[in-house]
């Protein structure tokens, strides 16, 4: 496998993540910004951005999401995303789909838009909090948010997280969401994935 990233981006680290915590062998391949908007690059990615992964079969998936998930379905004994039809799946599904659709957009418009007033910003840091307060009931008796064991939406979820901490607004989830990132971000196959896709999100 390839996994094609840009230095200093923070999607990318979520397919490495998942890569490394599978112990499956890829080749990172980093790109500039130019190589990114090329036609071979447009080929991967129709929009031109990162993460991308070729897989060995020849073909190509993109979208980090789309790729942590489908990359859970290629290694089932792994269980990471749980059979068809499971409420384990449907639960992975849900709880990543709700990280990319409440947690991220919200993270980054609290920090990274510009020409939006302080009230915009403290909203949308608020708009977090109460998404990231949504994790606290399943991981209050539980490591990780499915249970007790490391699952697709816990990396998807993860990698969100970091997101919200280099924002500057992880503080506004529940310290239990806090701690569960920490546990996260401590893990060795997420250092491994930060230091080999240059991420910005790195620990260090």
């Amino acid at each position: 496998m390839r996994l094609y990233y840009r230095a200093g981006t923070g999607r990318p680290i979520r397919v490495a993540w998942e890569l490394e915590e599978l112990a499956v062998g890829y080749q990172p391949i980093a790109l500039s910004s130019d190589e990114c908007t090329g036609a071979e690059h447009l080929e991967r990615h129709p929009l031109g951005r990162v993460p991308a992964l070729a897989l060995d079969d020849g073909s190509t998936l993109f979208e980090s999401t789309a790729i942590v998930l489908a990359v859970a379905d290629l290694f089932p004994d792994a269980g990471l995303i749980g059979p068809l039809g499971s409420c384990l799946r449907t639960q992975v599904y849900a709880w990543s789909i709700m990280a990319m659709t409440e947690l991220e957009p919200a993270a980054v418009n609290a920090r990274f838009v510009s020409d939006v007033s302080d009230e915009y910003r403290a909203g949308q840091r608020r708009r977090f909090g109460e998404a990231a307060s949504s994790l606290g009931g399943p991981l209050a008796d539980h490591e990780f948010l499915l249970g007790d064991a490391l699952t697709a939406a816990d990396i998807v979820v993860g990698g969100v997280l970091a997101v919200g901490d280099f924002a500057g607004v992880l503080d506004a989830a529940p310290d239990a969401v806090g701690a569960y990132f920490e546990r996260l971000r401590a893990r060795p196959a997420f250092v491994r994935a930060a230091e080999r896709t240059e991420s910005i999100l790195s620990p260090h």
